[in-house]
């Protein structure tokens, strides 16, 4: 099989073109989404300007809840007495109301074997039927889309509608409750926090050995802001580093720092032009 070595990593071919495998120097390989080699992204939570009003850009961010497991459910629900004073009145009026309860429970993903927390000051309202009209919009937009660039910059001339809901954990300054907990009592959050909050916008799956983007991830944000933005060289200019960089702490928990290294280094060598892909997937033509 036709590879690329240096003393960091050794990348060998994927199943798919927009796919490599890194391999430490342990040998630990990892199927790695080579969109992610070259993106910057920086989670800085900061106030924006929308309608004329300033808030948290987390606001158009962390809205909907998230699916977490019945593992990490329970560990929340044993310190909640000390992240309760941290929330929003919304928030805690909420949990008050459903006794403390953080998960809707008929929201449950069967596939994934997860439970969604619950939004303030009150749930989302969703259903089939409008999941139907959302793929038939998409459907129907989709070839207007392919042609299009998206402007990344929120329109100070036109009202943007805001969400308004917000994740249970969401303070009144656009940071994660369970977050501060954790830095208050020398707690590593990395470890703690529910997957998808330390993760976004990777997808990170040690047991499939898999790095690459969540699905979507782009069209997730309630508008467009910086850090989400398609607009690669406004990030350079903005200072966002790349996101394997920012994203250490998460690749490095999920994996080891061994093995970053390895995709810090091969990244490089990518982005200098030094990794021919041609070569690599020669044999698979």
């Amino acid at each position: 099989m036709p590879s690329i070595k240096s003393k960091k990593y050794i990348a060998k071919p994927s199943d798919s073109r927009e796919w490599i495998i890194i391999q430490s120097k342990s040998g630990l390989a990892v199927d790695t989404e080579l969109s992610i080699i070259d993106y910057h992204f920086d989670c800085q939570p900061k106030l924006v300007e929308v309608n004329g009003e300033k808030i948290y850009c987390s606001q158009l961010c962390c809205y909907a809840g998230c699916y977490v497991s019945e593992k990490k459910i329970k560990k929340v629900e044993e310190i909640l007495p000390k992240i309760k004073p941290l929330l929003q009145k919304d928030s805690i009026d909420l949990l008050e109301k459903v006794n403390d309860q953080i998960i809707v429970p008929e929201d449950y993903d069967k596939e994934e074997k997860l439970y969604k927390t619950r939004t303030a000051p009150e749930e989302w309202e969703f259903s089939d039927e409008d999941e139907e009209e959302d793929e038939e919009e998409d459907t129907n937009e989709s070839e207007s889309l392919e042609n299009d660039t998206k402007d990344d910059d929120v329109n100070e001339d036109e009202d943007h509608e805001l969400p308004q809901n917000h994740c249970i954990f969401l303070t009144d300054k656009g940071l994660c409750a369970l977050h501060q907990h954790y830095n208050d009592e020398g707690i590593n959050w990395v470890k703690e926090k529910f997957n998808i909050c330390v993760c976004f916008p990777l997808d990170i799956r040690p047991q499939d050995k898999t790095l690459a983007f969540m699905d979507d991830f782009d069209s997730f944000m309630f508008l467009d802001v910086d850090c989400m933005s398609k607009d690669e060289d406004k990030k350079i200019k903005l200072g966002m580093p790349q996101i394997i960089d920012s994203m250490k702490y998460a690749i490095v928990n999920r994996y080891n720092l061994e093995w970053w290294e390895a995709l810090s280094a091969f990244s490089k060598d990518y982005r200098a032009g030094k990794i021919d892909l041609d070569e690599i997937y020669k044999e698979f033509e």
